[in-house]
């Protein structure tokens, strides 16, 4: 199956941009790891309705007001929050590859150095900051207006609640007043 073809939150040239991953990696990799992020961290954000409903917009073309606002402002981001949730998520498959003989290194040519754990472990630091912040602007947008997205209200039990609760941290990348910082 292509997941490609899927309908993604975000895309995945959005995705490439941000993070400067290059175009070696797969596509259906990359949609796998947004995928995955997107079940996995926004919609236990945003909820499963509001999820689904920024998912449906966004490949329609159709995204406006505070739908619009929520999705990429500088209000909020959830493209960003996404795009961010992915990368955490993916830093440790763009350095190992899973084959049916195992798992293995991954790497462009003879010469080239493997990543330590204490590398990857900074890269990890840094994207997770930067996640938690994108991930407090949409809690914060979305507290703020919380009233502009009816989806919120759904109460499908199979459904996912929409969680406002500020992200802790303790990554310390700015000294925001709005950031909570809390022992992990």
């Amino acid at each position: 199956m292509a997941l490609v073809n899927l309908s993604l939150i975000i895309s995945i040239d959005d995705f490439r941009g941000y993070t400067a991953i290059s175009d070696n990696f797969d596509s259906n990799t990359l949609a796998a790891i947004i995928v995955r992020a997107t079940d996995l961290n926004c919609q236990e954000i945003l909820g499963t309705a509001l999820t689904d409903k920024l998912i449906l917009e966004y490949n329609a073309g159709t995204l406006a007001g505070a739908y619009d606002e929520l999705y990429d402002s500088s209000k909020s981001s959830v493209k960003k929050m996404v795009i961010w949730q992915a990368y955490v998520h993916g830093l440790s498959r763009f350095a190992y590859k899973i084959q049916n003989n195992g798992i293995s290194k991954t790497g462009g040519d003879i010469d080239a150095e493997a990543l330590q754990p204490d590398e990857l472990g900074r890269l990890q630091r840094e994207a997770q900051g930067t996640l938690t912040l994108y991930e407090n602007r949409v809690k914060n947008y979305i507290s703020n207006n919380f009233s502009d997205f009816p989806e919120l209200l759904d109460t499908t039990p199979e459904f996912l609640k929409v969680d406002l609760q500020k992200s802790k941290t303790d990554y310390g990348i700015s000294a925001t007043p709005t950031r909570v910082y809390n022992d992990i």
